[in-house]
């Protein structure tokens, strides 16, 4: 499926994720189990031995995180790219990682010293490999 509008993709191992559907499964995902989130995007994370995405996330509220990792595994596997890399193992599941008030201030810091902060559209779909690396040492 094409997401005409869709700002940009991100690609790993062939699985071809838009930020616009991204964000429709975000949105689903916590619609559907109820999630307050106050903060979230999804990274790619590329190790030596694995490459797979994270949700960065902070809610509300407590969350099952088997339950919402399970969840959006689920509908990513939708789109036939990533199901595929999925299934070649050429992708891990996805993590969740949850992210503290010192986290997020920290995310805007990195993101005001690359660009305006008063421009910065939060987005569901980061292409930066970095994050876990910054947000939780």
């Amino acid at each position: 499926m094409d997401y005409p509008f869709c700002n940009f993709r991100v690609k790993i191992a062939g699985e071809k994720l838009h930020e616009n559907h991204v964000e429709q499964i975000l949105h689903k995902v916590f619609e559907e189990l109820k999630i307050e989130v106050s903060f979230c995007f999804l990274a790619p994370e590329i190790t030596e031995k694995s490459s797979f995405y994270i949700l960065f996330m902070q809610s509300v509220k407590a969350v099952d995180s088997l339950k919402l990792q399970k969840k959006l595994e689920e509908e990513l596997c939708k789109n036939f790219h990533y199901k595929h890399c999925r299934t070649l193992h050429q992708l891990g599941e996805v993590e969740i990682q949850f992210l503290s008030e010192y986290s997020v201030s920290k995310f805007y810091e990195i993101i005001q010293g690359s660009s305006h902060l008063g421009s910065f559209k939060q987005i569901a779909l980061r292409k930066e490999t970095f994050w876990k690396t910054c947000l939780t040492s």
